[in-house]
């Protein structure tokens, strides 16, 4: 190993780690208990927590989608039967209030949030997202995460109320998306259907679970074999591309599929994102993903940093293990050219060039209820 690290994957400690509903219920009671403290009383909005020195940072950046985003996993925590001081359909009518954007992935959330909590706002947000679709100019403009973000809108609208205008806009979207954003040849999706060449080639993770996620949905509801297939195969490859202590790498190339930078890896792809998709997905095609989704979740205790990404004193979750200011640069642009050439793992790093970034994002505590609750009455014991 040299100075930054060695061609290749980091190399996990040997020894097994229970992954348990002992374990699930710690995060989710964290999950709760920091929603609540986020939540700032003269805004009614939700505020990001930056533990980068204390006293802490609060801000609302982004306040207005993550409230939507959050309600979706309040919604499931009150379904499990959790105890939660925080509204999940008042959460989402704040979020959905007046000066709420109406873009596509603001209306695509809204939508999604609203099929999962029966909250009947579904008259204020489709027309508008169906408006936004019709629209050649919007879909090419839009990153993957948004597109995404309404196809599963639209599956779960239409499972709770079936509507031929919903059906119709769906089809086009799956049509669209995968004529213009798949890459058969990666396996993976691009991050954008136009634009330039490195919109158009390389991606993140977000873009390609939320893919995951979506096509899961809509396969599963419209009987769409096809989708769940091309959602498998995508779930197939960022499976592969992880490293060994099961996290998920940051950046890809669309078109080989390999991952060309491994950093930051995000907690929140570790317990939110990922296993929500991989649920989904599982519910869909009928396979067992849930050893994967403890090797996820081992992560935030077992990671290339030996450090616990979970603070129970202060109830958040740390976002990220990124690499240390410069290096963050400088190996982002040498690790996309090296795979580029010769199509291989990225460089990892040493623990000295990387570090913890200590900040907790509303939306990232309520994926990881979305994700979890459904589950944690049933998940097994799994060491991994």
């Amino acid at each position: 190993m040299g100075l930054f690290g060695q061609i290749g994957k980091s190399v996990a400690p040997a020894g097994g780690m229970l992954v348990s509903q002992q374990r699930l219920r710690a995060l989710i009671d964290v999950s709760l208990e920091g929603l609540y403290r986020m939540m700032d009383s003269e805004t009614g909005l939700l505020m990001t927590r930056n533990l980068e020195r204390i006293p802490e940072i609060r801000t609302d950046w982004l306040s207005v989608r993550y409230m939507v985003m959050t309600a979706v996993g309040l919604g499931a925590a009150e379904r499990a039967g959790f105890t939660c001081r925080l509204s999940a359909k008042s959460t989402l009518q704040r979020g959905c209030g007046s000066g709420s954007p109406e873009t596509l992935d603001h209306l695509g959330m809204a939508l999604w949030a609203n099929a999962e909590l029966s909250a009947d706002l579904q008259c204020q947000i489709l027309p508008k997202l169906l408006e936004h679709l019709d629209g050649r100019t919007t879909l090419s403009n839009s990153v993957g995460r948004e597109l995404a973000w309404a196809l599963t809108g639209l599956a779960l609208e239409m499972e709770s109320r079936p509507n031929d205008q919903v059906a119709k806009a769906a089809l086009r979207l799956v049509q669209y998306s995968l004529d213009r954003c798949y890459s058969r040849r990666g396996g993976l999706f691009r991050h954008r259907a136009e634009g330039r060449r490195a919109d158009s080639r390389y991606a993140l993770f977000s873009t390609q679970i939320y893919w995951v996620k979506a096509l899961a949905e809509a396969g599963r509801v419209f009987r769409w074999g096809n989708v769940i297939e091309i959602a498998t195969r995508v779930a197939d490859r960022l499976i592969h591309e992880r490293d060994s202590f099961g996290g998920w790498p940051w950046r890809y190339d669309s078109e080989t599929g390999a991952a060309f930078e491994r950093y930051p890896i995000y907690s929140v792809h570790q317990d939110g994102m990922a296993p929500m998709a991989l649920f989904a997905l599982q519910r869909a095609n009928g396979l067992d993903y849930r050893r994967v989704i403890a090797e996820s979740l081992a992560w935030l205790w077992r990671n290339e940093l030996s450090i616990d990404m979970v603070d129970y004193e202060h109830a958040v979750i740390f976002r990220a293990i990124r690499r240390k200011f410069p290096f963050n640069r400088l190996l982002t642009a040498l690790n996309g050219s090296f795979t580029h050439i010769a199509h291989r793992s990225p460089l990892s790093m040493t623990p000295a060039f990387l570090r913890v970034n200590r900040t907790c994002r509303p939306y990232h505590l309520g994926w990881l209820l979305y994700a979890l609750c459904p589950h944690v009455h049933d998940f097994p014991e799994i060491v991994v």
